[in-house]
Protein backbone atom coordinates (compact mmCIF):
# COMPACT_ATOMS: atom_id res chain seq x y z
CA UNK A 1 0.00 0.00 0.00
CA UNK A 2 2.45 2.31 0.81
CA UNK A 3 4.59 1.76 -2.12
CA UNK A 4 1.79 2.31 -4.57
CA UNK A 5 1.43 5.95 -2.90
CA UNK A 6 4.99 6.57 -3.75
CA UNK A 7 5.12 5.27 -7.40
CA UNK A 8 3.59 8.25 -8.33
CA UNK A 9 6.20 10.54 -6.70
CA UNK A 10 8.66 8.47 -8.35
CA UNK A 11 7.21 8.42 -11.42
CA UNK A 12 6.47 11.82 -12.15
CA UNK A 13 10.52 12.74 -12.28
CA UNK A 14 11.61 10.52 -14.34
CA UNK A 15 9.35 11.19 -16.80
CA UNK A 16 10.80 14.65 -16.47
CA UNK A 17 14.17 13.31 -16.65
CA UNK A 18 12.56 11.18 -19.80
CA UNK A 19 10.86 13.79 -21.84
CA UNK A 20 13.82 16.67 -21.70
CA UNK A 21 16.11 13.23 -22.78
CA UNK A 22 13.61 12.69 -25.99
CA UNK A 23 13.27 16.11 -26.72
CA UNK A 24 16.78 16.36 -27.02
CA UNK A 25 16.55 14.22 -30.13
CA UNK A 26 14.13 16.72 -31.85
CA UNK A 27 16.85 19.78 -31.82
CA UNK A 28 19.31 20.63 -33.55
CA UNK A 29 22.86 19.45 -33.06
CA UNK A 30 23.92 22.59 -32.08
CA UNK A 31 21.01 22.79 -29.30
CA UNK A 32 21.84 18.84 -27.90
CA UNK A 33 24.78 20.45 -25.91
CA UNK A 34 22.51 22.51 -23.96
CA UNK A 35 19.86 19.47 -23.87
CA UNK A 36 22.95 17.32 -22.69
CA UNK A 37 23.57 19.99 -20.02
CA UNK A 38 20.04 20.22 -18.84
CA UNK A 39 19.48 16.56 -18.15
CA UNK A 40 22.44 16.41 -16.00
CA UNK A 41 20.93 19.03 -14.37
CA UNK A 42 17.47 17.63 -13.85
CA UNK A 43 18.79 14.15 -13.25
CA UNK A 44 20.18 15.80 -9.77
CA UNK A 45 17.60 17.84 -9.14
CA UNK A 46 15.55 14.36 -9.51
CA UNK A 47 17.99 12.70 -7.59
CA UNK A 48 18.21 15.03 -4.41
CA UNK A 49 14.14 15.05 -4.73
CA UNK A 50 14.59 11.32 -4.68
CA UNK A 51 16.87 11.03 -1.64
CA UNK A 52 15.00 13.96 0.28
CA UNK A 53 11.90 11.96 0.00
CA UNK A 54 13.66 9.06 0.90
CA UNK A 55 15.47 10.24 4.14
CA UNK A 56 13.62 13.20 5.13
CA UNK A 57 16.66 15.12 4.85
CA UNK A 58 15.22 18.30 4.42
CA UNK A 59 18.85 21.13 4.73
CA UNK A 60 22.11 19.54 4.51
CA UNK A 61 23.19 22.72 6.68
CA UNK A 62 26.67 21.99 7.68
CA UNK A 63 29.08 19.00 6.52
CA UNK A 64 31.04 17.47 9.28
CA UNK A 65 34.47 15.50 8.59
CA UNK A 66 37.40 13.99 10.66
CA UNK A 67 40.57 16.31 10.27
CA UNK A 68 44.28 14.98 10.92
CA UNK A 69 46.45 17.38 13.46
CA UNK A 70 49.58 16.38 11.54
CA UNK A 71 51.38 14.28 9.40
CA UNK A 72 53.10 12.05 12.69
CA UNK A 73 52.20 8.34 12.86
CA UNK A 74 49.49 9.08 15.23
CA UNK A 75 47.83 12.28 14.70
CA UNK A 76 45.86 13.73 16.56
CA UNK A 77 41.98 13.43 15.40
CA UNK A 78 39.24 15.69 15.38
CA UNK A 79 35.69 15.96 14.14
CA UNK A 80 35.28 19.55 12.61
CA UNK A 81 32.27 21.07 10.31
CA UNK A 82 32.40 23.32 7.20
CA UNK A 83 29.40 26.08 6.69
CA UNK A 84 29.46 25.46 2.48
CA UNK A 85 27.87 28.38 2.41
CA UNK A 86 30.34 30.88 3.74
CA UNK A 87 32.70 28.37 4.16
CA UNK A 88 33.51 28.70 7.79
CA UNK A 89 35.59 25.74 9.48
CA UNK A 90 34.21 25.06 13.36
CA UNK A 91 36.03 22.59 15.32
CA UNK A 92 33.49 20.53 17.01
CA UNK A 93 35.54 18.27 19.34
CA UNK A 94 38.56 16.10 19.27
CA UNK A 95 38.01 12.26 18.22
CA UNK A 96 37.57 9.78 21.48
CA UNK A 97 41.11 9.35 23.17
CA UNK A 98 43.51 6.86 21.19
CA UNK A 99 41.59 7.04 18.24
CA UNK A 100 43.70 6.49 15.18
CA UNK A 101 40.61 6.18 12.49
CA UNK A 102 37.29 8.10 13.29
CA UNK A 103 34.54 7.27 11.55
CA UNK A 104 31.44 8.59 12.63
CA UNK A 105 27.97 9.40 12.11
CA UNK A 106 25.21 11.59 12.80
CA UNK A 107 22.03 10.14 14.78
CA UNK A 108 18.81 12.24 13.22
CA UNK A 109 18.69 13.90 17.11
CA UNK A 110 21.81 15.67 17.05
CA UNK A 111 24.16 12.86 18.21
CA UNK A 112 27.68 11.83 17.27
CA UNK A 113 28.84 8.67 17.11
CA UNK A 114 31.99 7.09 17.01
CA UNK A 115 33.79 3.36 18.12
CA UNK A 116 37.03 2.76 19.43
CA UNK A 117 38.27 -0.13 20.75
CA UNK A 118 34.83 -2.33 20.87
CA UNK A 119 32.97 0.84 22.45
CA UNK A 120 30.58 2.78 21.11
CA UNK A 121 30.49 6.73 21.77
CA UNK A 122 28.36 9.77 21.37
CA UNK A 123 28.90 13.37 22.14
CA UNK A 124 26.45 16.12 21.76
CA UNK A 125 26.88 19.53 21.35
CA UNK A 126 27.28 22.14 23.75
CA UNK A 127 23.66 24.15 23.99
CA UNK A 128 23.90 27.70 23.22
CA UNK A 129 25.53 29.92 25.74
CA UNK A 130 27.31 26.72 27.53
CA UNK A 131 30.30 26.94 26.41
CA UNK A 132 32.45 23.82 25.89
CA UNK A 133 30.28 20.85 25.42
CA UNK A 134 30.95 17.74 27.63
CA UNK A 135 33.42 14.95 26.45
CA UNK A 136 32.40 11.49 24.69
CA UNK A 137 29.91 9.26 26.56
CA UNK A 138 29.97 5.83 26.52
CA UNK A 139 27.25 4.32 24.71
CA UNK A 140 27.68 0.74 24.65
CA UNK A 141 30.21 -2.20 25.18
CA UNK A 142 30.74 -3.56 21.03
CA UNK A 143 32.97 -6.58 22.33
CA UNK A 144 29.84 -7.90 24.63
CA UNK A 145 27.97 -8.06 21.56
CA UNK A 146 30.79 -9.67 19.38
CA UNK A 147 31.38 -6.55 17.38
CA UNK A 148 35.01 -5.81 16.68
CA UNK A 149 37.34 -3.66 15.19
CA UNK A 150 34.66 -1.22 14.05
CA UNK A 151 35.48 0.81 10.90
CA UNK A 152 32.34 2.32 9.21
CA UNK A 153 28.99 3.38 10.91
CA UNK A 154 25.74 4.13 9.37
CA UNK A 155 22.38 5.20 11.11
CA UNK A 156 19.26 4.90 9.47
CA UNK A 157 17.31 8.50 8.88
CA UNK A 158 14.77 7.45 11.32
CA UNK A 159 17.40 6.38 14.19
CA UNK A 160 15.90 3.38 14.37
CA UNK A 161 18.95 1.39 13.09
CA UNK A 162 22.69 1.06 13.78
CA UNK A 163 24.76 -0.85 10.93
CA UNK A 164 28.78 -1.50 11.27
CA UNK A 165 31.04 -2.83 9.31
CA UNK A 166 33.66 -5.19 11.52
CA UNK A 167 36.98 -7.15 11.36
Amino acid sequence: MNQARRLPELLAPALLVLATALLSFEVSSYLQAYFLDTLIKVSIVVALYVFIGNSGVLSFGTISFVARGSADANPPLSIQEIDPATRRVTPLVAAVAGAREADCAWTPDGMLVMAEKDVLYGWRRPSTGSGQGAGWTRLADLAALGLHGVSRIAISPKGDRIAFVTQ
